[in-house]
């Protein structure tokens, strides 16, 4: 094969990689770059686009454990209307520095980024007000407040 040839294949698997890339949503097929740091899969699903606010009762309170052993995530469910949305706050030391404490039955206000993860709606929340305590968790872009890269 000419190396003509050959640089035309190049340039062609070049843009069609860019192309499928492009394709796809915020954090897919990013390497296995885990964790909610500034390159973590929390931060890169995080799409400001997709930003709302609800409302509504907490449903159930879950930890998740996290890829470093002693670290937990906090997960809860929230009802809002017809729905019970699924809401990633962050590390659960994050916000019992906050002073914050969640538990089912606890009215809250949630905003953050709304995705589709394994088929399941998930909002990465921005931000969570409980009564008159308000916890910003990620910056306008989505880094996380926790994570050595936010500023």
């Amino acid at each position: 094969m000419s190396k003509a040839k050959m640089a035309v294949l190049a340039v062609v698997a070049i843009a069609a990689a860019l192309g499928l890339m492009a394709q796809l949503g915020p954090g897919q097929g990013r390497g296995p770059g885990a964790g909610a740091g500034p390159g973590g899969q929390g931060a890169r699903m995080y799409n400001p686009q997709t930003v709302q606010t609800v409302s509504g009762e907490v449903a159930s309170v879950e930890k998740t454990e996290g890829k470093r052993p002693g670290v937990y995530g906090v997960r809860i469910s929230v009802k809002s209307g017809g729905e019970t949305l699924a809401v990633s706050l962050g590390p659960s030391s994050f916000l019992e520095a906050a002073g914050l404490r969640i538990s089912a039955g606890d009215k809250v206000t949630v905003t953050g980024s709304r995705i589709t993860l394994k088929g399941q709606p998930l909002m990465l929340a921005a931000g969570i007000t409980k009564g008159d305590k308000a916890v910003k968790l990620r910056d306008a872009s989505g880094v996380p407040l926790w994570s050595r890269g936010a500023k």
